[in-house]
């Protein structure tokens, strides 16, 4: 008879800090909770301990004598001698649902795999209990004893020493480890530190071939030297072998619209990246080679066929979301290439798309984004550092392309989605894109984040645009945008005050800019305001006074 029954489905890991956990821990994540939906997964970081364990004992474990590997050998233990259930190693696939397996070899109240080495007896990486059952008590006990007093390990290896002792001084435990199904810990896809360059590589044949979970339900990866591994190495390729699913990924696509909170989703999906992997979704890393961020790279692929970096950024690290954020998906829709859009399809068709966009009250909408086309820097394919007025560019085409009606069905068409969610910034917008992800539990952290991109004042807005119509160049041109940003400031800093802040507002523009630059653009401007009054001239007035007052 089993004990199966009658063991917490429950399952247990740590990384001391998720946020700066390696991808690894994602895809082992994504595995133990595709494969076990029925079971809760708690994945714990150091900050966890105190509130689940109480501090006296969250302190006796995170001893700082200790290394985290040994902290988290008398965690392990702790965690299955209070609360039962399962421990797994944040750095373990599992290959198998445990309901599965686990049932035919959890005949006595523990289970470990036997034998990594043939003066280890057990592997510690993955262990199965019962609460304050007998083989766990006496190693909780052991373990105390060990460190009580001691500075610092005398053998790495010291959890299998104590076992093997106790193997040897305890009948009890010696009988019921004797009676436990022998199940080895060594097998083809049980990597050591020194095998990284093997799961960086591609499968063999032998690899492909392989169904060794029939014998081998848990696989055991490792973290060191697999930071950036391809989505053709053998690690990606253990990564989806051990999971199991019932539909297809999910590719859920925020396409924006611009102006409508996008750098704030970055931002806190960025932030939220190691709690996000924690829910089975990716937000993938900006690839080191790229000189811009990764949703940029969708984008440049379909407006210039260059996808060689595409498959990076649709690579999901093991989960069963894929989380992307790109607002030019709606700014540059009317850019795109038909054959590259063809080309995108065919590299997401495995994909369930999903699409969320973001709108906000039409008049604010075109005022915002009126604003980014002025303040960006120039570029005539798409229009940027636009002279125009607002009233004739809302008439642009690719303007009146985001406020047509038929958008969301273009959407839908052009990256073959099979839902597309509409919400808007005056509602519940973070509710509506975390229950999208399958994550709703996480909209009050997005709700949370300030808002990014704070603009210039309309006035400053019309300065921009007058000074477009002049061609300055590129470096005079962030020089101007520099200070503008500054004046903004410090207008609103005299309105409260009636008088502007003494520092110099020149200081943080004038990086890498000789000062005969800036007083042959300040001459520019002095001269086109002349004839261009306020709020051009109010520019520039004080500019000249700013200047002057910072010279004395």
């Amino acid at each position: 008879m089993t004990l199966a029954k009658a063991l917490p489905k429950t399952i247990w890991t740590v990384w001391h800090d998720w946020s700066v956990a390696p991808s690894v821990t994602a895809m082992s994540l994504a595995s133990w909770r595709s494969m076990n939906p029925d079971w809760e997964l708690q994945a714990l970081s150091a900050e966890d301990i105190p509130g689940l364990l109480g501090v006296d004992a969250a302190q006796r474990i995170l001893d700082i004598r200790k290394c985290r590997a040994h902290q988290s050998d008398m965690l392990r233990v702790e965690l299955l001698y209070q609360f039962g259930g399962v421990w797994a190693d944040s750095t373990t696939l599992c290959a198998r649902p445990l309901d599965e397996w686990l049932g035919e070899v959890m005949q006595q109240d523990y289970f470990a795999f036997c034998r990594p080495e043939e003066e280890r007896p057990m592997a510690t990486w993955f262990q199965a209990s019962l609460s304050r059952g007998y083989i766990i008590a006496k190693l909780r006990d052991s373990y105390e004893r060990y460190w009580h007093g001691r500075d610092r390990e005398d053998d790495y290896y010291w959890p299998h020493k104590l076992f093997s002792d106790l193997i040897r001084t305890d009948k009890v435990f010696n009988e019921i480890w004797r009676n436990v199904p022998q199940v080895s810990a060594m097998h083809r896809f049980h990597f050591s530190p020194g095998d990284s360059g093997r799961l960086g590589a591609a499968p063999t044949p032998e690899d492909l071939s392989s169904d060794i979970e029939k014998k081998a339900p848990v696989w055991k990866l490792t973290h060191k030297g697999t930071g950036s591994l391809g989505s053709t190495s053998l690690m990606r390729y253990l990564s989806d072998k051990a999971r199991r699913r019932s539909s297809k990924r999910r590719l859920v696509l925020h396409v924006g619209l611009p102006k409508t909170a996008t750098t704030t989703i970055q931002m806190w999906a960025d932030r939220m990246r190691p709690e996000l992997a924690r829910h089975d979704i990716w937000y993938p890393f900006t690839p080191p080679r790229l000189d811009h961020p990764k949703h940029q790279q969708l984008i440049w692929a379909l407006v210039d066929g260059k996808f060689d970096q595409v498959p990076d950024v649709l690579d999901p690290a093991g989960c069963q979301t894929l989380f992307l954020s790109a607002e030019g998906l709606t700014a540059h829709l009317i850019d795109f290439d038909e054959s590259n859009l063809s080309c995108l399809r065919e590299m997401i068709k495995d994909y369930d798309v999903r699409i969320f966009i973001n709108r906000r009250k039409e008049s604010d909408w075109l005022t915002s984004y009126y604003q980014q086309f002025v303040v960006n820097p120039p570029n005539d394919r798409f229009g940027y550092a636009t002279s125009l007025s607002l009233s004739d560019f809302k008439e642009l085409p690719r303007v009146r392309a985001l406020t047509d009606s038929n958008l969301l069905n273009r959407l839908a068409d052009t990256f073959n989605a099979s839902e597309v969610v509409e919400s808007n910034l005056a509602s519940d917008w973070p509710l509506a894109l975390c229950r999208l992800l399958g994550a709703p539990e996480l909209s009050n952290r997005l709700l949370s984040e300030r808002p990014q991109n704070v603009g210039l004042s309309p006035s400053s807005v019309e300065v921009m645009r007058q000074i477009n119509e002049m061609r300055v160049s590129g470096r005079s041109r962030g020089f101007i945008l520099s200070v503008l940003r500054e004046f903004d400031s410090m207008t609103i800093a005299k309105a409260s005050s009636n008088k502007f802040s003494c520092r110099d507002p020149l200081a943080p523009a004038r990086a890498g800019i000789p000062e005969e630059q800036i007083s042959t653009t300040i001459s520019h401007l002095k001269g086109k305001a002349r004839w261009s009054g306020a709020p051009f001239g109010e520019f520039v007035q004080f500019l000249e006074s700013t200047q002057e007052s910072c010279k004395q």
